[in-house]
């Protein structure tokens, strides 16, 4: 912004023509771009709320659980890291990472089926136990059903 009020400043003193600006600061938006944009981004928008909903019911106690300890995960990472440096850390990694897979693509994939063996092993073992103790919520369907077998 100081560059510009400066440049339209010192623009005006010496017979230049003011910095050139886009359309859109000028002219507006129109009705018909706001309705094509709006058009767009409704489906976006819908999924958006629909996982919202989901997580925030209830129904789907592992979603929840997950969104939860994510956002503690992701909310003690940035408190040790300021934003300055999360976004060195990204641009770091959105350049090395490409080149690093391209450099041992077999073996990092040939790790994550590893790793995968292992967690599909794990949940299989443990975790399917525990979350079939877990009750469900029941569709209307399944509790009218459910009484009129009573």
């Amino acid at each position: 912004m100081l560059g510009m009020l400066t440049w339209s400043f010192v623009g005006g003193a010496i017979h230049r023509p003011p910095p050139a600006l886009p359309g859109v600061m000028r002219e507006g938006v129109t009705e018909g771009q706001v309705r094509a944009l709006a058009e767009k981004a409704t489906p976006y928008i819908n999924k958006v709320l629909k996982f919202s909903n989901r997580v925030l019911s209830g129904r789907d106690v592992v979603m929840s659980v997950s969104v939860g300890a994510g956002c503690m995960i992701l909310g003690k990472a940035l408190a040790v890291v300021s934003i300055i440096g999360l976004a060195y850390i990204l641009v770091v990694l959105a350049f090395s990472v490409p080149k690093v897979y391209d450099m041992y693509h077999d073996q990092i994939d040939g790790v994550i089926d590893i790793v995968r063996q292992k967690v599909t092993q794990i949940h299989d073992t443990y975790l399917a136990k525990i979350l079939k103790r877990i009750p469900r919520a029941a569709t209307p369907a399944e509790s009218s059903s459910a009484s009129k077998m009573d």
